[in-house]
């Protein structure tokens, strides 16, 4: 990530010092995580570039949002991330020199990407943060990240894969985020039925 292009919308540019400070600082936090890792920001963040170029949102903001968003959850577990980790992005930025008009920015996006609770997404960076989290939990990756997340039978995961199908075709907000989910979508709901066809074959005498 840190060999990317230079983020330059705008007319402005990030540099790859700070890009690798925030890549850093995300990697030492997102340590131990499980659903909620590096890989999983790193994906969201991808997803953000995706849309915020179509959408034509500040990737600068996107990126640090991305590679941010979930810092707290190893520590403090999902109930309050959000919040716990906009408190924390917000220092770190301040102390790196990210640039302060857009520090705000990134903190928004972080309060308001989850769906366990925070404020709802508004502007748009805000939004597409909230977009590429939600595309991450479904589709094949979706699938073993609700694996990891919630521990259960597989009698009881076409349930819990339904309910995270149900939040992704309800919630998404950008038109550029819904034709990228058509495809994840049309997995899942597949998946979903091999899996209960299977299940109830399991139990036929």
């Amino acid at each position: 990530i840190t060999a990317s292009p230079k983020l330059s919308l705008g007319g402005s540019m990030l540099s790859e010092e700070l890009k690798s400070k925030i890549y850093r600082f995300a990697s030492e936090m997102l340590k131990g995580g499980t659903f909620a890792d590096l890989s999983h920001s790193l994906r969201v963040w991808k997803l953000c570039e995706q849309i915020g170029k179509t959408e034509n949102a500040d990737l600068e903001v996107l990126y640090a949002a991305a590679l941010l968003h979930d810092i707290a959850v190893p520590k403090y577990g999902v109930s309050c991330h959000y919040e716990r980790g906009a408190q924390l992005a917000e220092e770190f930025l301040s102390q790196i020199g990210f640039p302060k008009e857009k520090v705000s920015r990134v903190i928004s996006a972080i309060r308001a990407h989850s769906r366990y609770g925070g404020p709802e997404p508004s502007a748009l960076e805000e939004k597409i943060l909230y977009d590429a989290d939600l595309l991450d939990c479904i589709g094949a990756v979706g699938i073993i990240r609700a694996v990891q997340r919630t521990p259960a039978t597989p009698e009881e995961y076409p349930s819990i894969i339904e309910k995270q199908l149900e939040n992704a075709e309800k919630g998404l907000q950008t038109q550029t985020a819904k034709k990228i989910a058509a495809e994840k979508i049309a997995f899942t709901r597949s998946f979903i039925n091999q899996l209960k066809k299977e299940l109830e074959e399991g139990v036929k005498p």
